[in-house]
């Protein structure tokens, strides 16, 4: 795994984005920019989706950059497509970029491995967390069910 040096990475895939429009041929170049930046020691045989372990900053730089184009073309749909028919965590994380969420933002519920967004929606300081807080205090009745 080469060392990620943040204006490389960024010139990279800026020549991924811009010479490629094409869902498909995207959606293999960036799993070939993951491919380079892998991580190929911790790599787990045998998973039911095959993860590549690119670095956490390679991951985020994709996601906005994905995030990005699918706005800018108007064109997720197709893109989430291309990447999830790719069985790597990585290319099905960013496939959640592609789409989004209803309020056109990001679609991963602040997934760490995917973009460095902070704390995700739910318990405040629990990176990751996808469930949202709920608006009241939930009590628990004697039964087991909830008030």
């Amino acid at each position: 795994m080469p060392a990620v040096d943040p204006a490389r990475l960024a010139g990279e895939i800026d020549a991924v984005f811009g010479r490629a429009h094409e869902p498909a041929v995207l959606a293999r170049q960036v799993l070939d920019l993951l491919e380079r930046y892998a991580e190929r020691a911790r790599r787990h045989g045998g998973q039911r989706e095959d993860a590549l372990d690119s670095p956490r900053p390679v991951t985020a730089a994709l996601a906005h950059a994905v995030e990005a184009e699918a706005s800018r073309t108007g064109a997720g749909l197709d893109l989430a497509q291309a990447l999830w028919s790719i069985p790597v965590r990585e290319t099905r994380l960013l496939a959640s970029k592609a789409l989004g969420d209803e309020n056109g933002q990001g679609g991963t519920g602040g997934d760490p491995a995917v973009a460095d967004d902070g704390p995700g929606p739910g318990v405040p300081g629990a990176a990751g967390a996808i469930f949202p807080a709920p608006s009241r205090p939930v009590e628990l009745r004697p039964d087991g069910g909830q008030d």
